[in-house]
C-alpha cells in the first residue's frame, strides 16, 4: 500500500503511473526533488522490484544515455487500491441476484479452484499437506495454526482477511471452509467464526457436537 512509502517515493510511484515512464531528470522536475534524492529512491524501489529500467534515452552532447524507469506489476500494488469495497459489493450482489443455495455453490466452487491451484503437486501425506496448507494460508493473511485439542483437531485462523465482507454476508465463511477442505483433502466443520465476534475461526476435521457448530 502507498502508506508503506515515504512521501518522495510515493510521488515517484504516482508519477510513473501517470506517465508510464520517466528519466531521473524528468522525475526530478515533476516532483520538485533533487536528482540525487530521486536516484536514491529509484534504487530503493528497484531493489524491491517495484520499478525497472525499460529503455535508455540518448541525449545530445557527451555523457551516458539516460535510463527510463517504469513501474512493474509489484510497483502498481504499491498504489492505493479498493479491493475491499469491490469484494463486498460483489458478494452482496451475488446473494441478491441468486438464490442463497446457488450463491453458496459459486463461493464454494471458487474456493475449490483456488485450493486446486495452490496445492497442485502437493503430496497426499496428511502431515505434509497440513504444513503446506498452513504456509499457503499464512501467505494470504489468515495467521493460521494447527490445533490438537477438544472438541477436535483442525486449523485455527487468527485473522479474517475480508472481515468486512463476512459481516455483510455471513455465508462468505463458506469460501474459507471449502478452501481448507481443498488444501487438506479432508472434510471440515466451521466450529467458530470471527465474523460473529469470536476470537478466531476454527475449522475442525472431526465430527463435533451440533451445539458447537455455527449455523
Amino acid at each position: 500500500m502507498s502508506g508503506m512509502l515515504d512521501d518522495t517515493s510515493a510521488q515517484i510511484v504516482r508519477r510513473l503511473m501517470q506517465v508510464g515512464g520517466s528519466t531521473i531528470p524528468e522525475l526530478s522536475r515533476a516532483i520538485e526533488r533533487s536528482t540525487v534524492t530521486v536516484r536514491r529512491r529509484l534504487l530503493e524501489l528497484e531493489s524491491q522490484g517495484a520499478v525497472e529500467v525499460v529503455a535508455r534515452h540518448h541525449v545530445r552532447g557527451p555523457g551516458r544515455p539516460e535510463k527510463v524507469y517504469s513501474l512493474t506489476l509489484r510497483g502498481h500494488v504499491l498504489l492505493p487500491d479498493n479491493y475491499q469495497e469491490l469484494a463486498c459489493r460483489l458478494v452482496e450482489h451475488l446473494f441478491t441476484a441468486l438464490p442463497d443455495s446457488e450463491a453458496r455453490v459459486l463461493l464454494a466452487g471458487s474456493a475449490v479452484q483456488l485450493a486446486e491451484s495452490l496445492s497442485r503437486g502437493w503430496p497426499e501425506d496428511p502431515a505434509l499437506r497440513r504444513r503446506r496448507a498452513l504456509q499457503a494460508l499464512d501467505a494470504r493473511g489468515y495467521f493460521p495454526a494447527w490445533r490438537e485439542a477438544a472438541p477436535g483437531q483442525g486449523i485455527v485462523f487468527g485473522h479474517c482477511p475480508y472481515l468486512l465482507a463476512t459481516t455483510r454476508v455471513r455465508d462468505v465463511c463458506i469460501f474459507d471452509s471449502s478452501l481448507v477442505m481443498g488444501l487438506l483433502h479432508s472434510e471440515v466443520a466451521l466450529g467458530a467464526s470471527i465474523a460473529v465476534g469470536e476470537p478466531a475461526c476454527v475449522f475442525l476435521t472431526v465430527d463435533i457436537p451440533r451445539s458447537y457448530r455455527i449455523k
